[in-house]
């Protein structure tokens, strides 16, 4: 099990969180779910850790199969519709009727991360845009919002790992700024690229570009 000295700490304070060896105070319950929140970053950050070197020493083999663009998308708009919902944001798709090799559990983890983000850092009652098309042998799909613009000197770093466009993200969302490292290195495995453009007005776009058919991986 990854990361089993934090998991236990884990299991510990939530016993006490439950009461299990004790009543805490009500201040002592406050402080118990801060200690909780950390461990579970902790972990958090660990696995993704472990995730990362996995992916990039090629011991996490891919499930390649032929794969539609709207399969991808269907998957994406099903696990951010109700993060969408809750900011009154609309989800348009055009999957442009491309289909290409890749692992398809790998491909939604990616979009969906891309398009849970476009949400979260989007105004309220705007859209996002889920795109496919093809362009020569690759197939290239693209993650638009309406949303805050990355300035231009952090364009090349935003899939650095531990890398963070606002520094109040991290603290904001509790995030690793692991995660577009991740990204990176699953579109990277399927031999493929993944990049940003941003510009005022126009929002962000993340692009994956993938090779429309892919060699076995060992």
């Amino acid at each position: 099990m990854r990361a089993c000295p934090l998991c236990s700490i884990q299991a510990y304070t939530e016993l006490l969180e439950m009461g299990v060896y004790g009543e805490l105070t009500a201040d002592g319950k406050v402080s118990l779910r801060d200690v909780n929140g950390s461990v579970t970053r902790l972990i958090d950050l660990v696995s993704n850790l472990i995730d990362i070197e996995q992916l990039e020493s090629g011991n996490v083999p891919l499930n390649l199969s032929l794969v539609p663009a709207r399969s991808l998308f269907e998957a994406t708009i099903q696990a951010v519709s109700a993060l969408a919902a809750g900011k009154n944001m609309h989800l348009e798709v055009d999957d442009g009727d491309v289909t290409f090799a890749a692992d398809q559990g790998k491909m939604v983890q990616v979009l969906v991360n891309l398009a849970s983000n476009a949400v979260k850092f989007s105004s309220q009652n705007t859209t996002i845009w889920l795109k496919a098309v093809k362009e020569g042998a690759n197939a290239v799909l693209t993650v638009t919002d309406n949303g805050r613009v990355i300035p231009p000197d952090q364009l090349a770093r935003v899939f650095d790992r531990f890398k963070q466009v606002n520094q109040s993200d991290s603290a904001e969302r509790k995030g690793s700024g692991l995660g577009l490292s991740i990204f990176k290195s699953i579109v990277e495995q399927h031999n493929g690229k993944i990049g940003v453009t941003s510009k005022v007005g126009s929002g962000s776009t993340f692009w994956i570009q993938l090779p429309m058919t892919q060699q076995e991986h060992s």
